[in-house]
């Protein structure tokens, strides 16, 4: 596809997505050396060095008192006073469990961290596991195998979170067309098998993804379901993509729309190749 509009919306996705990941990343925490404003964002004093409680990213930080289940924490990203704060025995085991780990969590070498995330990823507390997300979201490719793996996790939280993390890492990943195309059709069934919203953020994903192999996407995934807003989502996207002369609304007008851009797009070369000779 091409023209003035469709640039324009392509910069407009391109720093939407920019955006998001900053934000999410600020989401998530931040350790020492990821923080540009210590004072504001890490629990350092004005002088830069740390406090005595080293906190995760993005949780709170419990004192290494006697376990019980209401503790006064500081919850890590603030500078919010310490205050009771209530741990279910879960989060309590997962402190237990992750603090051995989290001084290699917190360093600055991908290999280093994915390697502590990789002992967290199979326990069986779930809150370990999402510790584990956390960590993998990070270091990108030395962790993008270990992350696509979470995705499938028996619990809906800590996959979510896994597919919020692969979504943002797809996005700015450099790798064929085909290669994505094979990766999204890999996770776009788990996905739906985890909501409309959790299927978006695959459609979201595939922002820059050529054309064609894209809309192939979109026709497989259409096949796969007949949920109304993953429909609508769908449609969306070929529209966007193909650009009919008049947006379809049904799954089965699909296949014709995509005929019609293909057939476009090969006459636009051909007349490109003949411009050129």
């Amino acid at each position: 596809m091409s023209g003035k509009i469709r640039s324009a919306v392509a910069v407009v996705l391109v720093l939407a997505v920019a955006a998001g990941a900053v934000l999410w990343r600020m989401k998530r925490g931040c350790g020492a050396s990821r923080c540009a404003l210590p004072q504001a964002c890490c629990p350092h004093d004005a002088g830069g060095e740390e406090t005595a409680a080293k906190p995760v990213r993005g949780r709170p930080t419990v004192a290494p008192q006697r376990a019980g289940v209401t503790q006064a924490v500081a919850i890590a990203g603030t500078n919010e006073p310490a205050e009771a704060f209530e741990l279910d025995e879960a989060e309590l085991e997962a402190e237990r469990v992750v603090a051995p780990f989290q001084e290699d969590l917190d360093s600055d070498d991908p290999k280093v961290i994915a390697a502590a995330a990789r002992k967290l990823m199979a326990h069986a507390n779930a809150n370990v596991r999402r510790r584990a997300v956390e960590a993998l979201a990070w270091v990108e490719e030395e962790g993008f195998a270990d992350l696509t793996a979470m995705i499938r996790d028996k619990d809906a939280d800590v996959a979510l979170a896994a597919l919020e993390a692969w979504a943002l890492q797809m996005q700015s990943r450099d790798e064929s067309a085909e290669k994505k195309a094979a990766q999204f059709a890999e996770i776009a069934p788990v996905a739906m098998d985890l909501g409309a919203d959790a299927f978006q953020d695959v459609l979201n994903a595939m922002f820059d993804l050529e054309d064609a192999p894209a809309l192939k996407l979109l026709q497989t995934f259409a096949a796969k379901t007949d949920d109304p807003r993953m429909l609508e989502a769908i449609l969306d996207a070929v529209n966007f993509r193909a650009m009919p002369e008049t947006d379809i609304s049904k799954k089965e007008e699909i296949p014709g729309a995509i005929a019609a851009f293909l057939k476009r797009e090969a006459a636009e070369a051909a007349a490109e190749a003949a411009d050129a000779e």
